[in-house]
């Protein structure tokens, strides 16, 4: 019988958990053609009313052999509404979130032992979502421009004209997109035009 995962990620919906294990593999992490191989259950909740309905977090937590827990949601245009949210929920569970997110992300622990983690994409500080933080992995000058930009992502990226922050739109289709993120992600189509889209910074762990 197989043992349920130790390790958990809940996003908002089945685009997000289909994307995730490209992104874990880009950075030499193996995701197993098996379930009982991959190093994280991806779940997708529905949205974020969903992941915060009253409970939800504090079953999830409350799993027998789950040792730690992730929550990966998109920031959208309110960053900061989100993760008050978050936070007073987790406060209702005795988990003490700082008052603002963290730039390297939150880890908190419960009573139990447990890990408690919270990403708000693209940069648990800005506004935006997962494919903001896609449009960032492109490095200056290697991002494909125009018509072979919008068709490497599953969702189009604008900018929001008054801030400049790539902010992604969804399309009605997303079939065959886990591909076309390998494709974004293996790029080095030069840009034709100068590409004005900053790289967030990273944050390495011990």
């Amino acid at each position: 019988m197989r043992l349920p995962n130790a390790n958990k990620l809940l996003v908002e919906g089945d685009e997000d958990k289909r994307v995730i294990p490209q992104l874990i593999e880009a950075n030499g992490i193996r995701w197993g053609e098996r379930r009982d191989e991959w190093p994280v259950e991806i779940e997708a909740v529905g949205g974020i009313d969903e992941l915060l309905r009253p409970g939800s977090i504090r079953a999830e937590l409350g799993q027998r052999n789950l040792q730690r827990l992730g929550i990966l949601l998109d920031a959208d245009d309110q960053p900061a509404e989100r993760w008050q949210r978050l936070r007073a929920e987790c406060a209702a569970l005795s988990l003490d979130l700082p008052a603002t997110p963290p730039p390297e992300g939150a880890i908190v622990r419960s009573q139990e032992g447990k890990s408690l983690g919270i990403w708000l994409m693209p940069d648990n500080q800005s506004r935006g979502m997962l494919e903001t933080f896609l449009a960032y992995l492109c490095p200056t000058g290697t991002l494909p421009c125009g018509r072979t930009f919008r068709k490497s992502l599953p969702r189009r990226i604008s900018v929001e004209r008054r801030t400049g922050t790539p902010i992604a739109t969804r399309p009605r289709s997303t079939h065959g997109w886990p591909g076309r993120i390998r494709l974004a992600l293996s790029s080095t189509t030069p840009c034709s035009r100068r590409c004005s889209t900053r790289a967030p910074r990273t944050h390495s762990r011990s």
